[in-house]
């Protein structure tokens, strides 16, 4: 039940997109959504882990600083207190979920390969970043 109800939202989800695309004029030649790369996602983890991008920490999988740049450019680390401090990208829960960041990078990754584009754009909002 709770896939057919899943399925019915994204039936009416895509069709309010498409209103919006519509009115602004917006054509795709493909449109998948974020479950289409639900298949990959461990082996985005997996890939990461064994070119020496990610590493676990505390049952989860993260990609962390590697120190090489100063810490006020550093992506992975928070100035807390005056402090800095760790802030992976994390790419696995420690409960085995996925997240945006792994979803964003299988999405990156299908792209790169499917299409070879020249260059991607990626916006995301506040939430997801």
């Amino acid at each position: 039940e709770n896939i057919s109800i899943w399925k019915e939202m994204i039936r009416l989800s895509q069709v309010q997109f498409d209103m919006i695309y519509s009115r602004l004029n917006v054509k795709f030649d493909h449109a998948l959504g974020e479950s289409f790369y639900n298949p990959w996602l461990g082996e985005v983890v997996a890939d990461l882990l064994a070119r020496g991008i990610a590493r676990e920490s505390e049952g989860a999988v993260g990609v962390f600083s590697d120190g090489s740049l100063p810490p006020k450019e550093d992506p992975f680390l928070v100035n807390r207190d005056g402090e800095w401090i760790p802030d992976p990208a994390l790419v696995r829960k420690s409960d085995g979920g996925f997240n945006y960041t792994t979803t964003d990078l299988a999405t990156v990754d299908y792209r790169l390969k499917t299409w070879s584009p020249n260059e991607i754009v990626y916006v995301v909002d506040d939430r997801q970043s």
